[in-house]
């Protein structure tokens, strides 16, 4: 009876340690269900063992950047390792390779915010909560990752590609990456400004 009331207490009370851990197969998972939307909604084929290397790749500098980088400068470390990945293993342009990873994060972050809300009120527990007592945050792992495999069946099914970067021309192709880049820039002064501040 003893070891059940430690058990509960440690997945019920704050524990970082077990959180932690809890981290690393839910980073495989969303890595591989990130990977799974661009390739779906970008339309490219590919073999099992490119999905294998960027997912392999993706997991372990994503989680020795979070470990060496401090936040927020971590985030976009992990975003750029993300982008060169895509670009080089699955031989695509690198503006597709950034519109992929950036249309992915975004409908995972809008994922994660429309999941979290509802949750935290319905169990009536604070984000400090969610994020560090380990029972609160498996369940919203579930969650989350039940709602983003509901998007990723409905967009492979209803066959949703997005077929824009192919008709354009080079000169708007130039603008649309100039921009990404401008506002890429953007994002590491603020984080700078953040992390020296």
């Amino acid at each position: 009876m003893e070891i059940l009331n430690n058990l509960w207490t440690a997945i019920s009370t704050p524990n970082e340690g077990l959180v932690n851990v809890l981290l690393i197969p839910a980073g495989i998972i969303e890595n591989f269900l990130i990977m799974l939307l661009f390739l779906s909604i970008l339309n490219i084929k590919t073999t099992k063992m490119k999905k294998f290397l960027y997912i392999s790749i993706v997991t372990i500098v994503g989680f020795i950047c979070n470990y060496i980088i401090p936040a927020p400068m971590n985030i976009i470390f992990n975003y750029a390792i993300m982008i060169l990945v895509c670009h080089y293993n699955f031989k695509i342009s690198f503006l597709k390779s950034i519109i992929s990873v950036i249309m992915s994060v975004v409908i995972f972050a809008l994922i994660g915010i429309l999941a979290s809300n509802p949750y935290i009120t319905i169990l009536n527990i604070t984000s400090e909560q969610l994020l560090t007592i380990p029972i609160y945050r498996f369940f919203y792992f579930v969650i989350f990752y039940i709602i983003a495999s509901i998007i990723l069946f409905i967009i492979k099914n209803r066959k949703f590609s997005l077929q824009l970067l192919e008709d354009l021309d080079t000169k708007n192709k130039f603008i649309i990456f100039s921009n990404l880049v401008l506002g890429l820039l953007m994002l590491i002064i603020q984080g700078f400004k953040y992390f020296i501040i």
